[in-house]
């Protein structure tokens, strides 16, 4: 009976022992994972770590404005071409990539002891996902509510939704449509609009001159992937042959140019002002 009890009141103990050893090592914890050496690669992460008061040793090379705190940071080149022997200089622990891209990251930096961490930003409800683990993670979680509360968007319900085709515009090549899985084609069913073309598994998908000439958009709405001039050129271009000129978003002037950093293929924290101005040109077209 003796040696039972004796059992026990040990395995209490070690129980008592290792809690407390978790609970006394968890601020330890914490406190390493804060302390990390972290890269950003793409303007939407560096946003919001900079709005989050968490410190990056770099960032992307990029044309848009960083806050003052990351300016004179290493820049690691573009996120879709990244200098890496610049991000493994940076020594990081861990690299914080496009979801899209880890592929192209995590070969590269495996051999030199880095993470690489993809991020779904790719509509405004994933970003605000990951700026409450960010905060759960670097120990701000107020900060990051706060900021999730600054970028949150209503939904608008319309009797009669205003028609929209969203084009993604790409350099020498043949646009691709937005659909609902898009950061920019979600803000516009967010803001009253109905997308011609959609798809509940593809962010994008093929352009159907079919489906859209019967569709007949009341808006069009075109965003460029990359090299914004060309993409503009190509644009203008396309739109006075082929179907387009048959359209009345064509005819009724209503094609509008998203330009970043408040449209682009990731959502960022021009949330509101890119959703404002989406309603807004829904609303004209209502008229």
């Amino acid at each position: 009976m003796f040696k039972r009890y004796w059992r026990i009141w040990l395995g209490a103990i070690v129980i008592i022992i290792i809690a407390g050893s978790t609970w006394l090592l968890r601020p330890q914890m914490i406190a390493r994972q804060a302390q990390q050496r972290v890269v950003v690669t793409t303007v939407g992460l560096a946003d919001i770590f900079a709005k989050l008061d968490i410190p990056v040793v770099g960032v992307p090379t990029t044309t848009a404005t960083l806050a003052a705190s990351q300016k004179k940071l290493p820049k690691v080149g573009d996120h879709v071409t990244p200098n890496f022997e610049k991000i493994i200089s940076l020594q990081p622990d861990v690299v914080y990539v496009d979801a899209s891209l880890v592929s192209d990251y995590r070969p590269k930096l495996r051999a030199h002891k880095i993470r690489v961490v993809g991020v779904d930003m790719g509509t405004a409800a994933k970003q605000n996902k990951a700026i409450l683990h960010f905060g759960k993670l670097f120990k701000r979680t107020a900060q990051a509510r706060q900021l999730v509360q600054k970028l949150t968007i209503p939904t608008v319900h319309p009797k009669h939704p205003v028609s929209v085709l969203v084009l993604l515009g790409m350099p020498g090549g043949q646009s691709m449509v937005a659909t609902s899985q898009s950061y920019v084609g979600d803000l516009v069913v967010r803001a009253g609009g109905r997308l011609i073309q959609d798809d509940q598994k593809s962010a994008y998908m093929l352009l159907n001159s079919e489906t859209i000439l019967k569709a007949k958009p009341q808006v069009i709405i075109r965003i460029a992937h990359a090299m914004p001039e060309i993409v503009q050129q190509q644009f203008n271009n396309e739109f006075k042959t082929g179907i387009w000129p048959r359209l009345p978003a064509v005819q009724k002037h209503q094609v509008y140019d998203g330009h970043a950093p408040k449209f682009s293929p990731s959502a960022n924290d021009h949330v509101q002002q890119t959703y404002q101005q989406i309603k807004a040109w829904i609303d004209e077209a209502n008229k």
